[in-house]
């Protein structure tokens, strides 16, 4: 119920936890939680790694990050998990994730990174200096043009 809760956001109120516990509350589930029980739920999901943190998401494109673009490397395998954790630690890099090679569909690229800029030329900067320091692979660039969808996990909506 928490995770349905929070997955779009806490309230922007002064009083969130009280909030959630209200829904939580509201849903007809027999559970009515107090404000203690929503910030023991949330400790426990801390804990357990469930959730990372609890924060604000941006709006990148509305806050000025128009520009961006996923690079596919193809990194050797068994430098991938070390190569993948430092350019994954660099403040310029959204994500990173590792993903399977598609060979046989002539997809060689196992590292996937993510790079936002205000300016084009900013992130082919960022992207070349990857690709000098950290990541020095046959890569494709695979610049955004528009933004279809863009939203975090909805936990409801998930395959089972």
């Amino acid at each position: 119920d928490l995770l349905l809760a929070i997955q779009d956001g806490f309230p922007l109120s002064a009083t969130p936890y009280a909030d959630v516990a209200d829904e939580i509350g509201a849903t007809g589930s027999g559970v009515d939680p107090t404000v203690d029980d929503v910030l023991s739920a949330v400790d426990r999901l801390l804990a357990d790694g469930c959730i990372k943190r609890i924060g604000c998401v941006v709006n990148h494109v509305v806050t000025g990050f128009t520009n961006n673009c996923m690079v596919v490397w193809d990194v050797p395998d068994d430098e991938l998990d070390e190569r993948g954790e430092a350019v994954g630690s660099l403040p310029y890099v959204t994500l990173c994730y590792h993903r399977p090679r598609r060979t046989e569909q002539d997809w060689e690229y196992n590292l996937f990174t993510m790079i936002h800029g205000r300016e084009a030329e900013a992130v082919d900067e960022k992207i070349d200096e990857l690709a000098s320091d950290h990541l020095p692979f046959t890569h494709e660039r695979l610049y955004s043009t528009e933004t279809l969808k863009q939203t975090g996990a909805r936990y409801e909506d998930l395959v089972a």
